[in-house]
């Protein structure tokens, strides 16, 4: 039924595609594209109605982790992607 899933959805073929790919562990939050699943409906001053699905575009280019650094990480700094969103945005 997964499959079935997969294969019937475009967003989620797509995602699918990232998930099994080699690409590897996105380097931060920063270094990784956004999709949202759920689509929302916004309401301007006039009542007019909008649905809306939300995707986030990254402006610091896609940038991976080997997979020897992301076990590393994974197992002394499990905070390493809020601190590196955190001080990026601090930075200025």
């Amino acid at each position: 039924m997964s499959y079935d899933f997969l294969s019937n959805s475009p967003e989620t073929t797509h995602n699918a595609m990232f998930l099994y790919s080699d690409r590897g562990t996105s380097d931060g939050y920063r270094h990784m594209d956004g999709f949202g699943t759920h689509t929302f409906k916004w309401v301007n001053s006039e009542g007019e109605q909008f649905w809306i699905k939300i995707h986030i575009k990254t402006d610091s280019g896609i940038k991976n982790m080997t997979a020897e650094k992301a076990i590393e990480i994974r197992g002394s700094d499990p905070d390493y992607h809020t601190r590196d969103l955190y001080n990026h945005l601090a930075s200025g």
